[in-house]
Formats: C-alpha cells, structure tokens, sequence
C-alpha cells in the first residue's frame, strides 16, 4: 500500500508541474489533488524536496533495471535521456528550483551506479584490482562541473583551495 501512495503522490507532482513551478506547489496541493490528507503526506516524505528526490531515484532505477552491465549499460544510459525526455517538464521545474550542485551530484550519482557495475564486471574479469574505482571516479566525474574530489569524500567549500587563476575575481585581486 505504502508504494501505491508514492505512486499517487509522484503522479499528483507530475500533474501539478504542467500548471505551476515547483516553488508554487504546496504540500496541501499535492495533498488535494491526490485524495488524501496532508498527514498522508509527511508519514511518506519529508518535504516537497523529499518526494522529488524520491521520484527521480525512482525514474532512475526504472530505467537502469537490468541494464548496469557491459553489455547493456548504453541501453541503460539511452533510457536515462528517454526518461529524462519523457519527463521534460518535471525535470526542468526542478532544475530551475534547486541548485545547479544538487542536480550535478544527484546525476553523479546516478552515472556512478551505472558504470560502477561495468567497471566491476570488466576487472573481474581482467583480473584486476584496487585501481578500478579511481578510475571510475576519474571517467564519470564531468571536466565542466568543476567540482573535485573533496566535495565527494564530504569536505566542506573552503577546504576546496583557490579559485582558478583566470576567473575575473581572481585578476582583479592580483592587479
């Protein structure tokens, strides 16, 4: 019953995306449109933010099912687009409500989980070990994002080190 509900309430986020942005959409709407009471609500999710998160994992997972191996992982990472596609308004209201890192280190995670199985299988069956999960992190970590790899092992910005040298804030404090 529990998933049922999850579903509905994924459904009625979905829904009330086609009128509004995510930042006008209250508990009591969703609450409303799916037929239940807010109470109904928080025993499943936090907040808003919690259901949205929810339903991306579970966008994700539906469709990476079964496709996290060598040979199937590029069909897996073509259902991601799909899906990504399929759900166009729903993914650009919560691209536009939450920070661009959010977004960034939810599909980090997401491309992780895709690969990590792949690159396992591959040095299993080469054989190899230990190198393998740096170079996983190495290859799915986006060169743009100009995120590093303390913000993974959970460090805080200011232990991140100076900004680039060409950024303009940086000129202007040398000259």
């Amino acid at each position: 019953m529990s998933q049922v509900t999850k579903r509905a309430l994924e459904a009625s986020l979905k829904n009330l995306l086609l009128q509004k942005p995510l930042n006008k959409i209250t508990i009591n709407d969703i609450a409303e449109d799916c037929g239940i009471n807010r109470m109904t609500f928080y025993y499943h999710f936090k907040d808003i933010y919690d259901l949205v998160e929810w339903c991306c994992e579970e966008d994700a997972a539906k469709a990476l099912a079964g496709k996290k191996t060598y040979e199937t992982w590029q069909q897996g990472l073509l259902q991601i687009f799909e899906a990504v596609q399929d759900n166009k308004p729903f993914i650009l209201n919560v691209y536009r409500s939450v920070s661009r890192e959010q977004v960034e280190n939810y599909l980090y995670r997401v491309t992780y989980d895709l690969l990590e199985g792949v690159v396992e299988e591959q040095a299993q069956a080469a054989g190899g070990q230990g190198l393998h999960r740096h170079a996983l992190q190495i290859y799915v970590r986006r060169p743009h994002a100009r995120l590093d790899q303390k913000r993974y092992e959970g460090r805080s910005a200011a232990h991140r080190g100076p900004a680039r040298a060409g950024h303009p804030r940086q000129r202007a404090r040398r000259a």
